[in-house]
């Protein structure tokens, strides 16, 4: 009995799968068993042509990002870009456009561009930004003065107490005529304003029921007034990578206004939320809320119109717009170590993904036009509409014009920066977009044409105008590094046997010195408690913040300690990184080396003061 599917045929072409057959009738597939097979090649022409346009074509990703994907599409299509109406899930996609933080990076393992930085909502939490900035100021005293002095409650709530009786003590006995100070409240993970509230003493903290922590900041109670209310400004910045750092920052934001006009806290006034908080969030429930299509009037304002009015009253809007992007360059700086440590971990080097982040900055004017950092969104909105209540219970989204005027360059600027080079050579995009040749791609100014008319709406600050200025605030980067170094395989945080490590490596234990085996272990154990709020739960590691810590008290106790607390990290971290070195450089040889019989009279490198000197540096010479 001959088969019914022929096995080969003259033209030897390919039997079509069971799978394919099976999708046809019996009668047909008897008669043709190749009819499949010349049906695919007819759609090949197409495919090629859609591999040519995917070789060419810059891709993105807006499935997982609902809540403004139909302005993204809009934007992409513009910018003559492909966009998927399905999640990328086999293929690789240049664009991924996520809407909150992603856990898993494993998603990406293929490649492509992805909008949000691993941790990056963590890393920017008020808490954690706070000791970012504390940390630095230590070090750098006049650079961080544009932030408000900050308690974590209710850890530091004592520590909270005593400043503020302080305070007060001071302002008594000099006779100032300087009202008492007032404190806002927020959550320490808390956005759109919820959870804020101001105080006047202490002990009027709610002690929270469940473990929520707050961040207690001095208020601004002399803010800078424009038509006797309160604003503040949102600025949007563009990580664009962190290794080599490349920083872009809007040329344009939104100034946001409170409903209410502004006046002195006091115990009537403390609760209204729309007199002292400038969140659109909040103000927008607001009966006095004004939408307007200006640009110049309303409750939200572009920041160029508000330069404009400060300019007319004769102040000096090119020095506070330069103060303010000095502000954001230094922030970024400090957060910096802490986003090349999550990325390294959370994405491995053999991983061709790449990351880059828009931020917003929110920032406050004193009465005397000083920038104060209040915080800095990860998740800024980035929507261009507004709900609108129609009937009651029924709202409809209505397009904010002014809100539309600054997100959409904000948009479309990153979209272009973030697109591979090679891909956007081949576009000729609609406007000051032009087709270059890929090797004329020196940078991000060589991707537009140079009309005066018509510039860029994004602007490079780092490496840019300011990278000789503060090239020097990233000393810290060199103990990220020495953190990272000493973590073992698989571990995100550091244990305590890694912190043994990492001191024997550096040459750090001594029996001559108070930096013994069991000093490093106590010291392990005290910056664990007191960084986890726990007196007996030992087992928390060491976060990168716990660690500078850990590295900051052993400078202190080591024979490098200086009066200048620069200088003594400095000297630590040249004799760290000495020793690591010179310990690397043994390990290769070693490993290089065929084994032999250790010599009974052969000196082994020992880090032991007293007896023989081990490495090119030691904590007793000098």
């Amino acid at each position: 009995m001959s088969h019914p599917f022929p096995i080969t045929a003259k033209n030897s072409q390919p039997v079509p799968s069971f799978l394919e057959r099976s999708r046809l009738p019996i009668e047909e597939i008897r008669k043709d068993p190749f009819k499949l097979t010349r049906q695919r090649s007819r759609l090949k022409p197409a495919k090629q042509e859609e591999r040519i346009n995917s070789a060419t074509q810059v891709s993105v990703d807006v499935t997982r990002c609902r809540n403004i994907s139909r302005s993204l599409r809009k934007i992409a299509e513009e910018l003559g870009f492909k966009v998927w109406s399905t999640p990328r899930t086999l293929g690789i996609c240049d664009i991924y456009w996520q809407s909150h933080q992603i856990e898993n990076f494993h998603f990406f393992y293929k490649g492509g561009s992805v909008n949000k930085f691993p941790q990056m909502s963590d890393i920017l939490r008020k808490i954690n930004l706070t000791r970012a900035l504390y940390n630095l100021q230590s070090l750098f005293p006049g650079e961080y003065d544009y932030y408000p002095k900050t308690w974590f409650l209710p850890q530091q709530f004592h520590e909270f107490c005593a400043d503020a009786a302080y305070e007060k003590r001071i302002n008594k006995e000099e006779k100032k005529n300087k009202k008492s100070p007032v404190y806002i409240v927020k959550p320490d993970a808390g956005t759109q304003g919820e959870g804020i509230y101001l105080i006047k003493d202490p002990h009027d903290y709610v002690i929270p029921k469940s473990h929520v922590t707050h961040a207690v900041q001095e208020y601004i109670s002399n803010p800078f007034l424009l038509e006797k209310t309160k604003f503040d400004l949102r600025v949007y910045v563009v990580i664009l990578s962190i290794n080599p750092i490349n920083i872009f920052i809007s040329k344009d934001g939104l100034a946001r206004f409170c409903t209410v006009p502004y006046k002195q806290p006091t115990n009537k006034n403390l609760n209204d939320s729309y007199m002292h908080l400038t969140n659109y969030s909040l103000n927008k429930f607001s009966d006095t809320y004004i939408h307007t299509d200006k640009l110049n009037d309303g409750s939200k304002r572009t920041i160029t119109s508000v330069l404009d009015q400060l300019a007319k009253l004769g102040h000096n809007t090119e020095e506070l717009w330069t103060s303010i992007e000095k502000v954001i360059v230094k922030t970024m700086l400090a957060v910096m170590p802490e986003l090349q440590i999550a990325y390294n971990l959370t994405i491995k080097s053999n991983n061709k993904v790449k990351c880059f982040h828009i931020l917003g900055v929110d920032i406050i004017l004193t009465d005397e036009l000083k920038p104060i950092l209040l915080e800095i969104n990860a998740n800024p909105s980035l929507s261009m509409t507004f709900e609108k209540e129609v009937c009651a219970g029924l709202y409809e989204e209505i397009p904010s014009y002014v809100d539309k005027y600054v997100k959409q360059p904000v948009i479309r600027e990153t979209m272009l920066l973030a697109a591979p080079r090679h891909k956007v050579s081949h576009h000729k995009l609609p406007g000051k977009r032009k087709t270059i040749p890929i090797e004329e791609l020196t940078g991000y100014e060589s991707l537009f044409e140079s009309d005066e008319s018509e510039e860029n709406f994004l602007h490079e600050i780092y490496p840019g105008s300011y990278e000789d200025e503060f090239s020097h605030l990233r000393i810290l980067e060199r103990v990220a590094s020495l953190y990272q170094s000493s973590l073992s395989i698989n571990e995100t945080m550091m244990s305590a046997n890694s912190f043994r490590m990492f001191a024997r490596k550096c040459c750090l234990i001594h029996q001559s010195s108070s930096l013994t085996v069991a000093a490093i272990d106590i010291l392990y154990i005290e910056i664990q408690r007191k960084w986890t709020d726990s007196q007996s739960d030992c087992q928390t590691k060491l976060s990168f913040q716990a660690f500078l810590e850990a590295f900051m008290c052993i400078a202190r106790r080591s024979k490098l300690r200086s009066p200048n607390v620069l200088e003594m990290v400095q000297n630590l971290l040249d004799y760290c990184e000495a020793n690591l070195q010179y310990s690397s450089k043994t390990t290769l040889r070693r490993a290089k080396l065929p084994r032999i019989p250790v010599r009974h009279n052969y000196r082994q490198p020992s880090s032991r003061l007293g007896k023989h000197t081990p490495c090119p540096n030691s904590l007793d010479s000098g």
